[in-house]
């Protein structure tokens, strides 16, 4: 079982989408599926990773990050605002659970890259900032050995999609909480993922061992 928050279908107004396991779980990190529409597949992937993992709550938009009300073109954001129901839950889970990783997942296409690192890279996994993170480095060698596949690490071996301008990245260190995901998946990978649960149980695996 499992809680449910979200917005009425007919009044979207980009408070986002929120899921709890409705009992304790064993793993200590939670998802965030900030353009999961837009960042094709992302959402639908961190819903079902939600539901085949053991994550603590799952957070997606409710609208895209720009939308048409009227005349006017809506900002809505949820990586880049400062006060949101995004930030809310993060800042919760960051004071329940200071040991677990806040994943963000997000969808690239490799033709916009603007280096051959990034653009060969079928995941670019980054802590958010400049600087090494030893666990996140495990995390990228267990991607390469699950799937096969280059698994770029930010900054040390690709210089681009590392979201350091993420405002829930920022706050959460703000916070003193330094444990924080952006996952950039390709879109060849997203359309794999979305459809065969053997590979988004390698990612599961693989967040999983950053427990250990």
């Amino acid at each position: 079982l499992y809680l449910i928050m979200r917005e009425e279908e007919s009044h979207k107004t980009g408070r986002g989408f929120y899921l709890f396991p409705s009992e304790p779980v064993s793993g200590r990190n939670a998802l965030q599926m900030p353009h999961g529409v837009k960042d094709i597949h992302t959402g639908r992937i961190g819903i079902a990773l939600f539901l085949e993992g053991d994550f603590n709550g799952a957070a997606l938009n409710s609208v895209p990050r720009h939308y048409k009300q009227g005349a006017e073109t809506v900002t809505a954001d949820l990586a880049d605002f400062s006060q949101s129901y995004f930030i809310a839950f993060s800042r919760s889970y960051a004071l329940n659970f200071p040991e677990g990783y806040m994943i963000q997942l997000h969808g690239f296409s490799a033709g916009k890259r603007k280096t051959r690192a990034g653009s060969e890279s079928v995941f670019i996994v980054s802590p958010g900032i400049r600087s090494r993170d030893h666990v996140l480095e495990k995390f990228d060698r267990c991607l390469e050995n699950n799937y096969g596949v280059i698994s770029g690490l930010y900054p040390l071996e690709v210089r681009e999609l590392g979201g350091t301008q993420n405002r829930i990245g920022k706050v959460l260190r703000e916070m003193g909480h330094k444990r924080f995901l952006h996952l950039e998946i390709n879109r060849n990978m997203r359309n794999q993922m979305v459809k065969a649960q053997h590979l988004r149980g390698k990612l599961i695996k693989c967040i999983r061992e950053m427990d250990q």
